[in-house]
């Protein structure tokens, strides 16, 4: 029993993982646009795989299909800390909830939109 709750805790934490490793790669995408012609493509891959990654995870272990929703909020503050440290942007550049869903988050077609200038403000 504990072999099964050990596995189950390994996937929860990679599942958590790739959600932190795609919030951040979007919201860099979103509020650093200036780097997307220099960055767009490694952006735009680094995407799709946590998007692959996290799908994968969730169709292998069904039984973890809440956990995300579950884990979005702590994974959203996680990945604002850090997108604010990675892009030099003030912490207050990036919303203080997340703007996606999770259906959005993993929408393959999906991809975030510049600022308007009042949401930035």
């Amino acid at each position: 029993m504990e072999e099964v709750e050990g596995l189950a805790e390994c996937h929860r934490s990679d599942m958590e993982h790739q959600l932190e490793r795609l919030l951040i790669h979007l919201l860099k995408y979103q509020y650093q646009p200036e780097e997307r012609p220099r960055r767009g493509r490694s952006w735009r891959v680094s995407i799709v795989s946590a998007r692959h990654e996290f799908s994968k995870v969730i169709r292998r272990n069904p039984s973890l299909q809440a956990y995300p929703a579950d884990c979005l909020a702590h994974a959203y503050r996680y990945a604002r800390r850090q997108a604010a440290r990675q892009t030099g942007l003030p912490l207050r550049a990036f919303p203080p909830d997340p703007e996606w869903s999770l259906t959005e988050l993993l929408n393959e077609a999906g991809w975030p939109e510049e600022p308007t200038p009042e949401s930035t403000s």
